[in-house]
Formats: C-alpha cells, sequence, structure tokens
C-alpha cells in the first residue's frame, strides 16, 4: 500500500519559529507540512506516516536526521532539511525565499535528489537583473539549478488553509497596508509611507522594518481585511507574489499592487481580480472609485477555486501521476 509521508514535524514549542499567519513558520509546519500531507493522503485513499523531528528550532535548521526504512509512494521532505540519505519512493519539496538561498539549495538537492521543487512564488523564467535593485546582483534560474540534478519545477502558488466563504458587503475600512516594510518590499513600504501621511481614520496600518511585531493580533487583522475596500502592497522585490495575497483576497478585499512576473498565471487578473498600480500617486483617485465592488468579490471566488489546500493536494497528484506515467 502506497504512503504519504513527511518526515519532519518541529516539535510543539518550536513550530511559531519564523512567525505565525501565512508563509510563517507555523504555516509551514501545521499546513503545508500536516494538512497538506492528510489532503493528499485523502484523496489518494492512502495510510498516511507523520514522523516526528526529534531536533531542531526553526526551518533552516539544515541538521541531518535519520531516514526509516519503508515502502513509501510519495514522500514530502521540507527544504533545507537533509535526511542521511535519499528517502524511498517518489520525493517533492516546495520552496519560497530563493534569492541568496541557492548555495543551500544545492546542498539539499545533492542530498535528496528531489523528484519534483514546487515554487511558491519564485518566476520560473526570471529577469537576469533587477533594475531597481542592483544590489541583488544576477538573479538565480531555479529550474536550471534543479535541473542539474535531475529534479522537474513546476510554480504552483501559496494557498490558503481554509475558504472564507463569507463576503462583507458594507465596508466601512477604507483600505490596509499591514506587514513587513523594508527594502525587500518596495512598493509596500512607500504605500505605507504614503498612507500614513493621509492620516485617515478609515485607514487601517500595521507595520515595520523587521516584521517581529504589530499593532494588530491575527484575530484584529484578519476581521480588518474582511471590512477593508482595498489591500495596499507590494511583492517580495517587487518580483515575487507573497503569500499575503491569498489571505488578502480569501478575506474578500480588493488587492492593490503593481504587477509582477506571475500575477496572470496565478489567476491576479488586472482590473479582473486585482487593481493594478504603478505609483503611490495614484492612490488618491484609487481611494474614490469604487473598483473594489466587483474586483474584491472576483479575486475571492478566484483564490477559492485556484488556491486552496485540496486544489493544490490534487495538483500535487497531478503531477505525480503525470511523472509516474
Amino acid at each position: 500500500m502506497p504512503n504519504a509521508t513527511y518526515y519532519k514535524v518541529l516539535p510543539p514549542d518550536n513550530r511559531t519559529a519564523g512567525g505565525l499567519g501565512q508563509g510563517g513558520g507555523v504555516w509551514w509546519t501545521e499546513i503545508a507540512g500536516i494538512e497538506l500531507q492528510r489532503e493528499i493522503a485523502r484523496l489518494m485513499d492512502v495510510p498516511l506516516v507523520l514522523r516526528d523531528r526529534p531536533h531542531g528550532k526553526d526551518s533552516f535548521d539544515t541538521h541531518d536526521y535519520p531516514v526509516e526504512p519503508g515502502e513509501f509512494d510519495v514522500v514530502y521532505c521540507q527544504l533545507f532539511e537533509c535526511p542521511q540519505q535519499r528517502p524511498d519512493g517518489w520525493v517533492y519539496t516546495m520552496v519560497s525565499d530563493y534569492i541568496g538561498m541557492n548555495g543551500l539549495l544545492d546542498a539539499f538537492l545533492d542530498r535528496v535528489r528531489p523528484d519534483l521543487v514546487i515554487s511558491l512564488q519564485y518566476p520560473l523564467e526570471p529577469p537576469e537583473f533587477l533594475e531597481a535593485l542592483p544590489q541583488l546582483g544576477k538573479l538565480p534560474n531555479l529550474v536550471e539549478q534543479c535541473r542539474q540534478y535531475g529534479a522537474r519545477v513546476e510554480y504552483l502558488p501559496w494557498f490558503n488553509a481554509v475558504n472564507i466563504e463569507s463576503y462583507c458587503v458594507d465596508k466601512p475600512i477604507a483600505a490596509m497596508c499591514t506587514g513587513k516594510m523594508s527594502g525587500t518590499y518596495p512598493f509596500r513600504d512607500a504605500a505605507w509611507r504614503y498612507l500614513q501621511e493621509l492620516n485617515r481614520p478609515d485607514i487601517v496600518l500595521s507595520g515595520n522594518a523587521t516584521g517581529s511585531t504589530f499593532s494588530l493580533s491575527d484575530e484584529d487583522y484578519h476581521k480588518a481585511l474582511a471590512q477593508a475596500r482595498y489591500y495596499f502592497s507590494g511583492g517580495i522585490y517587487d518580483l515575487q507574489i507573497p503569500p499575503k495575497y491569498y489571505e488578502v483576497c480569501n478575506y474578500g478585499a480588493c488587492l492593490v499592487s503593481p504587477p509582477m512576473p506571475m500575477m496572470q498565471v496565478s489567476g491576479f487578473v488586472a482590473g479582473q481580480t486585482y487593481l493594478p498600480i504603478h505609483s503611490v500617486d495614484e492612490i488618491p483617485m484609487i481611494l474614490q472609485s469604487d473598483d473594489w465592488r466587483e474586483i474584491a468579490i472576483r479575486g475571492q471566488h478566484m483564490v477559492h477555486k485556484r488556491h486552496s489546500i485540496t486544489q493544490r493536494a490534487r495538483d500535487i497528484i497531478q503531477i505525480y501521476h503525470e511523472m509516474r506515467g
């Protein structure tokens, strides 16, 4: 009987390392590492084996760990965590942060030799350089790097653990801008500063440069999202779509963002499921518009259809069957 298995689950006391919320340490452990594997096993109608990780404090602890022998058909290994030998079966992993971490990825690829690497946000055909951020240098190519180790790369974006089925028609909050603010998020940082200058009580702001503390609790943040007309943000280096975008649409806010390479393939269609912006000078005009009325609900429907945990499990199973023939 084939199995889906997850080798390392962080000890409960350490699962918050790396941050709460979409894309944080808890998401990687509880959602990607456990709930997604459960959904894959359920859809494949196979047993699931989850093994506790005996050590480690976060996702980037690369301390080796032993692999117990077993006839596993599908194996998920969290990136950068290297077992002492390649696990049995068809092995896959997922990558989010990649710029500056391609050296760590080499070590993982060499040891684990995964069949599939899923890119959650990094473009499969990235630009060679980012003119606005020359300090990053030449951008690495994930597809080419993985190909050297026999791994296939597929782009399957971030997903939501639960579809928020309710939709708040009455939206008293004109705009939101929250999260980590710094050179890592150039447009988000600029929009946040611009919105601060407006000093409006109907605009919710919560952010700082490090992302370590925020003025909103998770509960208040999600409540505000559901009541917000517009959510202004930008991508990671204005290149990669962050997990926040899928969360924003899930709660029914209209996403306002600069266009980025993987927007359309991810379901973010300009003027349909998100509102494009190119300069903070456009913010006053957007705040006066009613574009959110149609775009917000379409964005919510889009992420429910394309970026639920069940749909992502189906996507992975389909690739598995394609590769296994």
